[in-house]
């Protein structure tokens, strides 16, 4: 008896298609079909071979997506899997269907770089991976019905269906319900012919719909030339279809002059295709034209429901809405059509949803990104020669765009008198609620090269960074939930007495934050937010103003035996009147179910949505009261030093938590996290870190796992970023998280991470300022800020968010060592023996070697040299700064012999097991290089660099390329080392001309012309 293999589609694609890729997946999956799509990219290799190999022999169908990309790329191993995929055909018969190639973009079937086999079948065009429910429904025919199916494809495809009066010419376009045919009528005139067939509709209901909606829009279509002009309808029961004529389409190439061989229609998806990025003053008249038109639609009570680019057809040059079978009365939009990211949160089927629709296409029309970066901004805006005008339209877009559909433009007349202001000249004006006027940045994105700010007057302004700019007044206003839906949930205060009472009160007040946040338009801050609210003891309403939040929640907690009294509060912050006030007695068992109930009644207050799955999405999947009590007090340790004992301490306690209960999420989230500290911060000891790690992914899997959707996956989303350094994997995580949890400030902080590791600063920066917003007293997310406008050298931001920080943070969180640290970098400066007091050792002896302190940091390194506990790790770094420290002080026999210790530990230290083994060649650069083994060292050094993937791991890979060029300085190889600096100059690197100024490893190429001109070129000093 046969194995059964399931019939399923393999995706082959490059990774720069990804997301394109992934669209194609997830819409076949929605039509039943399994596909095969490596989403964890694995290449090469012993997995390579075992996996893809066998997935590729054992598919039905191999679909691969040609680009631009594919094209680009001579080389990958997605032309290894085509190589394999043609294989396959050579042990085909004849007709057997197998290949399916589809294009993502305008790429030419006649110049593709494609094995000839792929040549030999029809493609199927899907801008940007936009998939119809027809292309699945051919698919699923073709798995099906084998070569039969193919045959009656290409036999369908082939023969065109009877249209009286018309010769149907070419097919030109397929959508979900019919087929688009190139038609010359009787008088030689060229026209556009959609054939919808019956068999396309689940049930008759929509099909009828469809064609009575056309006989709606034939009405107006005829007397209004901005509506595409409906010439004929007419239907052929018998064979299954109806049909209508309409004007044709402009062609991409030669506009009015149609060549049927080789005609393309120009829509704006082929446009964009074509083209790219679209000139802002081209997408305002667009914009105009095709709000007029959806606003004839509103006037009559007609609704279009899949507005997108590849729905807009240019004829003679202006912009007309086609797919006009979608085109219905309000009051009958009953089916869900649309197309994903052009559909609102709500759904369509309304006047503010094809508005949304609207929006959402000149988004990506004005920032050539895709609608899945929305609301994010070019990462070049401030060099684009319309940038200001883009910043304009962005407002428009912006409120088109809403999530909720009461703060958008009503509909398409409201849209169009926005749009024509601008057409006009004349500036877009925002009132937010209460009659103040906001100026909203780019949703989570704030304008590079620009800072947005809110200003409480009745002008709102778009203005360059200065250091005159009041703190307050430097964070933008995002496209957030409104003040009134806003609030910080303070510290709760313990009453209990005695240690036999004793009760974890941050760890809870950390759920009821984290619960909170889990509700979809709620803004919630604590944390150490409140804390410091707390700790200076400012009124309410200086609350709400620091914080921008308009309410607080406070209360306390008592406990006494096996029971919990929480009172809580809920205070308006302008008046500190009270909206809601509750009292909680329970045992301490059932205390675990009290933050869900704590956010339902805190939504219905603030009238937040509180549907049922958003409150499901906020429980946290525990039903042990134990394992809940262990959670809170192991949560509770990171409000504590968060030195290592105490990260161990916590970890225990997770640990017995998660024994109690193995699918307690929360604990696995926080268990996961803990390990990733311990792992990149406090752990020196090389096996122990190994340990750490492996335990970190266990942990993070197993918390995406058991809260599927996005909401958990930010500790895989923190273990890829601090332990594998694969921030692309990273960033697609936190996008997750980031859709499922828009108002929670750590996972936008994350985002900022994933983005700044790939060396795409400008956006990183962006989104640690939504985390600011979203949670503005936040240290860490401040100095994460600081240290992102340090790598983009922009000194003017930098000192005004640095007054922004001072105003709020508490006196030891400015000394911290990331504010200096990225002082240096931007301007050269160091701190003052007296500030280095206030540092840990470590990062003392970093500005010691640059202060040229060598004594000091020599007498440290002999004292903790001769403790016998260290660290593999530790010990290293002491002796690589004990070598260079006394070469300095001249003393040339000692460095020698720290030298020779720092080989053989080097040497030791590559038995050992770790996360990237490419770390031993570092370690092997620095020992040979001080050694004085240059040739050696270079090499080592150059393996070092060559194993960091890009764009991956970009940052960490520049990062490695300065050790390369300071290798070669202490080489004296003058040109080589030069030659690198100046490449990482023109990046945001960190490398930046004070460092060179300041740092001693560069001092054997200080007086070298060249690099003297490196310090001194402007260029290389230029923010980016």
């Amino acid at each position: 008896m046969e194995s059964h293999v399931p019939k399923a589609v393999f995706l082959s694609y490059a990774r720069e298609d990804a997301i394109a890729a992934r669209r194609i997946t997830e819409a076949l999956r929605r039509n039943g079909i399994e596909v095969w799509f490596d989403e964890n990219e694995l290449r090469g290799g012993e997995d390579w071979n075992h996996q893809i190999k066998r997935k590729i022999k054992e598919c039905t169908l191999f679909v691969p997506v040609i680009s631009a990309h594919t094209q680009a790329r001579r080389e990958g191993y997605f032309r290894l899997e085509w190589r394999l995929a043609e294989e396959r055909t050579h042990l085909m018969a004849r007709g057997t269907p197998f290949v399916v190639p589809v294009c993502i973009d305008a790429t030419s079937e006649s110049q593709a770089l494609v094995p000839a086999v792929f040549l030999s079948v029809q493609w199927t065009r899907l801008p940007g991976g936009e998939t119809p429910s027809a292309f699945g429904v051919q698919l699923e025919r073709l798995l099906a019905g084998g070569a039969r199916a193919t045959e009656a494809a290409g036999r369908a495809a082939e023969t065109p269906p009877r249209i009286p009066d018309y010769e149907l010419l070419r097919l030109v376009g397929r959508g979900s319900y019919g087929d688009v045919w190139l038609a010359r009528g009787v008088t030689g005139i060229y026209r556009a012919i959609k054939v919808v067939w019956r068999e396309r509709f689940a049930d008759a209901g929509p099909f009828e719909r469809e064609f009575h909606g056309l006989k709606e829009f034939a009405a107006i279509s005829v007397g209004e030339s901005i509506q595409l002009a409906l010439l004929h309808i007419g239907r052929n029961d018998e064979a299954g279809f109806f049909y209508y004529v309409m004007e044709l389409a402009d062609d991409a190439e030669h506009g009015r002059e149609i060549d049927p061989a080789r005609y393309v229609p120009l829509t704006l998806a082929e446009m964009r295709n074509r083209r790219g990025r679209i000139p802002t003053a081209e997408c305002v008249t667009l914009g105009v034209e095709l709000a007029r038109v959806l606003a004839g639609l509103h006037a009559r009570g007609l609704l279009h429901r899949d507005i997108k680019p590849s729905n807009v057809i240019l004829v003679g040059g202006v912009p007309k809405l086609a797919d006009i079978g979608l085109v219905t009365p309000a009051s009958s939009a009953r089916t869900f059509v649309g197309t994903e990211g052009f559909v609102p949160p709500e759904g369509p089927g309304s006047p503010r949803a094809d508005v949304f629709a609207l929006g959402m296409l000149l988004y990506e029309l004005s920032t050539g990104l895709d609608r899945q970066h929305f609301p994010q901004l070019p990462p070049e805006l401030d060099r684009l020669p319309d940038h200001r005008a883009l910043l304009e339209l962005n407002r428009v877009i912006l409120r088109a765009c809403e999530p909720l559909p009461e703060q958008r433009y009503a509909d398409g007349q409201a849209l169009l008198a926005e749009l024509s202001a601008l057409l006009g000249g004349r500036r877009v004006r925002w009132y937010g609620r209460g009659g103040q006027r906001l100026l909203l940045a780019a949703g989570f994105a704030i304008s590079i090269g620009a800072l947005w700010w809110w200003q409480r007057s009745s002008a709102a302004r778009i203005a360059a960074p200065a250091p005159e700019v009041e703190p307050s007044t430097l964070l933008p206003e995002p496209n957030l939930p409104t003040l009134e839906k806003s609030l910080v949930v303070m510290p709760l205060t313990n009453l209990s007495q005695g240690p036999a009472n004793e009760f974890p009160c941050e760890g809870l007040h950390a759920e009821i934050v984290a619960t909170l946040k889990r509700v979809p338009d709620l803004k919630v801050i604590g944390g150490r937010a409140a804390v410091h609210q707390q700790a200076g003891g400012p009124g309410y309403a200086e609350v709400g103003r620091q914080l921008r939040v308009g309410n607080a929640i406070s209360g306390s907690v008592q406990r006494d035996g096996n029971r919990v009294r929480i009172v809580l509060e809920l205070l308006r912050c302008h008046d500190a009147a009270t909206r809601w006030t509750q009292i909680y007695d329970r045992e301490v068992d059932d205390i675990l179910t009290l933050q869900s109930e704590i956010a339902d009644e805190v939504s219905r207050v603030l009238q937040a949505q509180t549907a049922r799955d958003a409150r499901q999405a906020a429980r946290f999947l525990t039903k042990e009261p134990r394992a809940y009590d262990l959670y809170l007090k192991g949560r509770a340790s990171q409000f504590g030093a968060g030195r290592k004992e105490s990260l161990k301490a916590s970890i225990s306690l997770l640990e017995e938590s998660l024994k109690l209960d193995p699918n307690f999420m929360s604990a696995a989230f926080c268990l996961s996290a803990r390990h990733v500290l311990l792992y990149s911060n406090y752990e020196k000891d090389m096996a122990k870190r190994m340990e750490h790690a492996v335990a970190a992914r266990h942990w993070a899997e197993k918390a995406s796992q058991l809260l599927p959707g996005g909401a958990g996956n930010g500790a895989l989303a923190y273990y890829f970023i601090n332990v594998e350094n694969d921030c692309a994997r990273a960033e697609a995580l936190a996008r997750t998280a980031v859709q499922a949890q828009p108002n929670d400030d750590e996972a936008s902080n994350l985002l900022a991470m994933a983005l700044v590791g790939q060396g795409r600063s400008a956006e990183g920066e962006s989104w640690e300022r939504r985390a600011i917003i979203l949670n503005p007293n936040h240290t860490e997310h401040r100095l994460n800020h600081l240290w992102h406008l340090a790598i983009l050298r922009r000194r003017k931001e930098w000192k005004a968010m640095m007054l922004d920080f001072q105003g709020i943070a508490l006196g030891a969180e400015l000394t911290e060592w990331p504010v200096f640290l990225s002082r240096y970098r931007l301007f050269g400066d160091l701190p003052t023996e007296d500030q280095t007091k206030e540092m840990r050792p470590p990062v003392q002896t970093r500005f010691w070697w640059l202060s040229r302190r060598f004594a000091e940091a020599q007498a440290y390194c002999m004292t903790e040299l001769a403790k016998p506990e260290l660290g593999d790790l530790y010990r290293f770094d002491l002796l690589r700064l004990q070598c260079d420290v006394l070469q300095r002080l001249g003393r040339h026999d000692e460095a020698e012999q720290a030298a020779r210790g720092l080989l053989a530990l080097a040497e030791e230290m590559r038995k050992i097991a770790e996360v990237d083994p490419s770390e031993r060649d570092g370690r092997l650069a620095a020992a040979l290089s001080r050694l004085g083994r240059h040739d050696e060292a270079v090499a080592a050094g150059r393996r070092f660099v060559s194993a960091m993937h890009i764009p991956e791991q970009q940052l960490r890979r520049w990062n490695r390329e300065t050790t390369l060029a300071e290798i070669y300085a202490v080489a004296n190889r003058h040109k080589e080392c030069l030659d690198l600096v100046a490449e990482l100059l023109r990046v945001p690197s960190g490398l930046t001309v004070p460092v060179l100024r300041v740092d001693p490893v560069w001092d054997n190429v200080r007086e070298d012309p060249r690099f003297q001109a490196l310090l001194k070129d402007p260029k290389n000093d230029a923010a980016f």
